[in-house]
């Protein structure tokens, strides 16, 4: 298994997760631990679709490198934008 579909399975657990702690997280228990609990499953429910996103274009680049046909193959410079503005995502999350 890729660390692409490692991370997506990841994050189909996490949102099957945090919707069956939904009825758990009661607002009327302790206010503040409810608040802490959701914001962390809010902030790692964000996050790891970013950081698939960075994992797939890391996986373009080195497979660009890769290719014998590099000649063929798009050029490297879009695909290295395409992982920073991924990487400049992944920092702009909580």
């Amino acid at each position: 298994m890729s660390t692409i579909e490692r991370l997506e399975k990841m994050h189909k657990k996490l949102v099957a997760v945090a919707n069956a702690l939904k009825p758990s997280l009661n607002p009327d228990d302790e206010q503040e631990s409810f608040a802490d609990r959701k914001a962390f499953l809010d902030d790692l429910n964000a996050a790891l679709p970013a950081l698939i996103a960075v994992a797939r274009k890391a996986e373009a680049v080195n497979a660009r490198w890769e290719t014998p046909t590099w000649k063929s193959a798009e050029p490297t410079a879009k695909l290295m934008n395409e992982l920073r503005d991924a990487l400049a995502k992944l920092k702009e999350q909580p």
